[in-house]
């Protein structure tokens, strides 16, 4: 039996908490596995690790209002800073990266950002990208997450996604829920789940199992008492 897998990864490409940079965080890498035999896996890379990522959105003019060379010297839960922390593969074989900070827009109010959308930027190529072609975005997205930032993506169905929200800043104080919204890449509709009440959890990830679409897993954390647990959610 061979069957083959290219799952992609990326890193958060943020400063440390101090604001100094890291550039092992800045990798967008493949995983080519082969499963040789029911259950058993072989892992290899897959092409070569992609560190440009930044440095590709600064050279494209459409992407010019997002500011990055202010963003990348700001930790990654300051305003203005840069972390990523979505990630999702298209339909198309594109990839969707979802940024928790930096938002767009908005207002300042007592030191924190208010009202600023979410930036998701639609890779075309990654996996040509991985063998040394140029970086081939598509145009820009903002979205209005009620002012929090992208935590996850899961492609759930068709054009549709589930996106995981919350806030940008370190939220020491639990002054920002988390939220989950169904986003349509087609027509760009977007709806906030009011019915799923996620009470205090820190999400940080959400998948579907196959075949499960009305159902989606949450990876929550809790950087204090450090736990983790997965809860289930009907959508």
């Amino acid at each position: 039996m061979s069957v083959f897998i290219r799952p992609l990864q990326i890193g958060s490409h943020s400063t440390n908490s101090e604001g100094d940079g890291r550039p092992a965080r800045r990798r967008l890498f493949g995983i080519h596995l082969t499963e040789i035999e029911p259950g058993k896996f072989s892992a290899q890379r897959y092409g070569s690790i992609y560190t440009q990522l930044i440095n590709d959105l600064k050279q494209d003019k459409r992407f010019a209002r997002y500011n990055w060379e202010q963003a990348e010297r700001i930790p990654p839960k300051g305003k203005g800073g840069l972390s990523i922390e979505g990630l999702a593969a298209t339909p198309e074989h594109g990839l969707l990266i979802g940024f928790r900070n930096p938002l767009a827009g908005g207002d300042t109010e007592n030191g924190f950002l208010k009202n600023g959308k979410a930036i998701l930027v639609h890779l075309l190529n990654p996996l040509t990208l991985l063998h040394g072609q140029a970086a081939n975005f598509a145009e820009p997205i903002e979205l209005n997450l009620d002012g929090l930032g992208i935590r996850d993506i899961a492609w759930r169905k068709a054009n549709q996604y589930l996106i995981v929200a919350g806030p940008y800043h370190a939220n020491e104080q639990r002054l920002e829920k988390h939220w989950l919204y169904l986003w349509d890449s087609g027509s760009g509709e977007l709806k906030r789940l009011e019915h799923i009440d996620l009470g205090d959890l820190n999400i940080e990830a959400a998948f579907f199992f196959p075949d499960q679409d009305d159902r989606v897993e949450l990876l929550t954390d809790d950087g204090e008492k450090k736990e983790f647990q997965c809860i289930s959610v009907t959508l």
